[in-house]
């Protein structure tokens, strides 16, 4: 004798799980036992991001985007036209001499406002943190310093206006070449945190002269002098950003190196 259809399909129900879906797609386990349905909930699967997706968190912000490709396509330049150091050179490191000139300013200029420095000693750091100095035996500063400190920094923020002015009167002598091309794709673009990729390239020349990039401090990430500079929008200003790498002025190089303090040439002689 032939065997049902419906009672074929209930044996197949009664040994075996079923997949369906809820009413807004979920789904569900449907299992039996003696008699007895069971529905369980099954969790969906995680969900994978896309590959558009992967590819847009990955991707470069704008700004270093065409960095990488106006720099690129600078590179390529250069293979096909005469391309002369001297040339790049006889402009660019007098530039770059004032623009150290700069930083060492507002690095000594933060070193007024941070406080005197701490005399260095030869004790070992780890003998300092188990028998800390008396205080007698700390330096301190005389009772006028702040005021005189004050007056100093407001002197040096108005020499580095005036470093300013010579940077401009620079830049308009600035000669026009394929060599010097390169340094203004370096100094008009900027990372994703608003650091000109001048200052980007010379960390490691930084770090690798004993200065803060090569440190976990990150003074040369940490902007020397905010100010506010006009926008293409007459009604808008936008806030500009110094940043600058380690000079003979650094507080924390002092600090951290333990050297004598030997002021910045260029600079006039430090009252502190």
């Amino acid at each position: 004798m032939t065997p049902r259809p419906f009672k074929f399909l209930s044996l197949i129900f009664f040994f075996s799980p079923i997949l369906t879906s809820g009413n807004f797609g979920e789904k569900y386990l449907i299992t039996s036992k003696k008699h007895q349905i069971h529905r369980v909930y099954l969790p969906p699967p995680p969900q994978q991001p896309s590959s558009m997706l992967k590819h847009f968190l990955s991707r470069k912000p704008k700004c270093e985007r065409d960095f990488d490709k106006a720099y690129s396509k600078w590179l390529d330049e250069i293979k096909h036209e005469n391309y002369s150091k001297t040339e790049e050179s006889s402009w660019v490191t007098p530039y770059l001499d004032e623009t150290k000139r700069g930083f060492a300013i507002l690095q000594r200029r933060r070193r007024l406002i941070e406080g005197p420095l701490i005399v260095p000693t030869q004790t070992k750091e780890s003998e300092l943190y188990r028998n800390p100095p008396a205080y007698s035996d700390i330096q301190s500063p005389p009772m006028d310093w702040k005021s005189e400190a004050k007056k100093d920094a407001d002197e040096l923020l108005e020499l580095y206006w005036e470093h300013n002015s010579i940077l401009h009167a620079m830049l308009l002598r600035k000669p026009r070449n394929i060599a010097i091309k390169g340094f203004d794709i370096l100094t008009h673009h900027s990372d994703r945190n608003g650091r000109s990729y001048l200052w980007v390239k010379c960390r490691a020349r930084c770090a690798d002269e004993g200065g803060c990039c090569g440190r976990p401090c990150g003074c040369c990430a940490k902007s020397l002098l905010t100010y506010l500079c006009p926008s293409e929008q007459e009604s808008a200003r936008k806030t500009r950003y110094v940043y600058g790498h380690c000079t003979a002025e650094c507080p924390c190089c002092i600090q951290t190196r333990h050297r004598p303090y030997l002021p910045h040439p260029s600079l006039p002689p430090p009252k502190f």
